[in-house]
């Protein structure tokens, strides 16, 4: 706007005009702010995106230069590697349904793999290498696993099934190699239905204290997850449905495969295909490749830093573990009892549950331990108020209380006599000593209709004030009638509780009897 223009605006103009100009300088001033704190919000990203960058390539970079010192150390081991180089190229030809070629151990006598190999190679050939055996067990505790998963994978496991059960020996838990070797036991692995039995039967022996062991309240815990029931009797009498085999199978949902997650260079154990989702001889596979991969006892330290270093070099921005982390053991109880849950062969099933037989007795000694269920309080509502009435009765005090409120209670509408009587008396005397002092007749009849109408208001009263007697009295019955009922419904709880206690008594004997007896 020019000087002129300006000059000949009006002073309501100047201010509008003003006024448009503040307001357009503070919308600019306020972009200007939002604009400054989004560079200022990425420009501190981009410092934290730069310093985890920076960061993550120097531990890449220390990852890498002490992978190199690894790799010289390995260096010295060069022995055990070519070895198992031959391992490898053994198991090819198997599983390729090839001749396999002995694997010389000269160079690597003391190492368990090259001779361990050597007896499979033999046990498929349809002889036996006892001197082999001799020596890999006694080089290393991991020879006689890796001789019998290897075989399971290559399908020869009858060739071994014996020597399964010792394999499975516990303390209580199983190590993830036991567990995968017990899942194929229960798939036929290693043998036929009848050498299965035979089997699960050795195990069975070697787990017996186990599965005797454990917390009643850990067995009573399973049953009422599995059966779904809330009291001690629904548990007793699905443990008897159980047995009589009434209860449908699986119980529960099959068990998800576990979740492993591969560690980038592995040396060629890592070959064997990964796992199939439910295969059991892929599992063996995978088992029988961690145990080459291990490397001797001299460089299994050096190995497994190897692998962890090359994983932080690969990934510098992944989280992985700075040193080797062992996957927690499986408790024996807790795997006897998901694959009870979830087999759905009959045979393994039966086994199982004469397994589970110690269990499921402690299960119902802790049911039948387990106070009953208390007999719950009846509430009851009374024209004075809700009024509780427990096993030993109701509350004093708030009897008392309930009863007061109704005896306190003056119902609305409810006349005295007492006033309206004597007034009637008081017109009715002045009506009459009107009549003998010679009142007016008109006079007289009015104080005379005075006193009717008192008289007939006070008999009114008392007819309302017996009404509202006799309603407290009905209102104090129904309160004493509901104290008897709720006595009543008390005394038919307890005497259900009793009869649920005996019937959990006898269906307890009886289950007494049949988990204890032989299978």
């Amino acid at each position: 706007m020019s000087d002129w223009e300006w000059f000949f605006t009006s002073e309501a103009g100047r201010t509008n005009l003003l006024r448009s100009q503040v307001d357009e300088l503070a919308a600019s001033s306020a972009s200007a702010n939002a604009r400054s704190s989004r560079l200022s919000s990425q420009l501190t990203r981009l410092q934290g995106s730069l310093e985890s960058r920076l960061n993550a390539l120097a531990a890449a970079f220390d990852a890498y230069v002490e992978l190199g010192d690894v790799r010289e150390q390995l260096a010295a081991h060069a022995d055990t590697a070519a070895v198992r180089r031959d391992v490898l190229a053994a198991v090819d030809a198997l599983v390729g349904g090839r001749r396999a070629e002995r694997v010389d151990p000269s160079d690597a006598d003391d190492y368990w793999l090259p001779h361990a190999m050597n007896a499979v190679t033999a046990l498929v050939a349809g002889g036996r290498d006892r001197a082999a055996e001799g020596r890999a067990r006694t080089l290393g505790r991991q020879a006689d696993l890796f001789v019998v998963v290897l075989l399971g994978a290559l399908g020869h496991g009858a060739l071994v099934a014996d020597r399964v059960p010792d394999l499975l020996v516990t303390d209580g838990t199983l190590g993830d190699a036991q567990v995968v070797l017990w899942r194929a036991l229960l798939a036929g692995v290693y043998g036929g239905p009848g050498d299965r039995e035979a089997v699960l039967a050795a195990v069975g022996e070697r787990w017996r204290s186990t599965l005797a062991g454990g917390d009643a309240d850990e067995w009573r815990g399973w049953v009422a997850e599995q059966s779904g029931a809330d009291d001690a009797e629904a548990e007793l009498t699905w443990v008897r449905a159980l047995l009589d085999g009434e209860v449908l199978l699986p119980l529960a949902s099959p068990r998800e495969p576990a979740r492993r997650v591969a560690v980038p260079g592995q040396e060629r154990a890592a070959r064997a295909e990964p796992a199939a989702e439910g295969d059991p001889r892929a599992a063996l596979r995978s088992v029988a490749g961690t145990l080459i991969a291990e490397g001797s006892e001299a460089e299994r330290d050096l190995l497994t830093r190897a692998r962890l270093l090359r994983l932080r070099v690969e990934d510098p921005s992944g989280l992985g573990p700075a040193g080797p982390v062992e996957p927690p053991p499986t408790e024996v109880r807790a795997l006897v009892r998901q694959e009870f849950a979830s087999t759905r062969d009959p045979a393994v099933r039966a086994c199982l549950l004469g397994w589970l037989r110690p269990g499921l007795h402690q299960a119902v000694e802790a049911a039948v331990a387990a106070p009953p269920r208390p007999v719950e309080p009846v509430q009851q509502r009374t024209p004075g108020g809700p009024l509780v009435v427990g096993p030993d009765g109701p509350d004093a005090d708030r009897l008392a209380q309930v009863r007061h409120t109704i005896t306190a209670r003056v119902p609305v509408g409810t006349l005295s006599p007492l006033v309206p009587t004597v007034l009637a008396g008081v017109f009715a005397v002045l009506a009459l000593v009107g009549a003998l002092l010679g009142w007016s007749a008109a006079v007289v009849g009015l104080v005379g209709v005075v006193a009717v109408v008192l008289a007939v208001v006070a008999v009114l009263g008392r007819r309302s004030r017996r009404q509202a007697a006799r309603e407290q009295a009905a209102d104090l019955a129904v309160v004493d009638q509901a104290v008897a009922d709720a006595h009543r419904q008390l005394s038919d709880a307890r005497a259900e509780q009793a009869r649920q206690v005996q019937a959990l008594r006898t269906l307890a004997d009886g289950l007494r009897r049949d988990l204890t007896a032989a299978p």
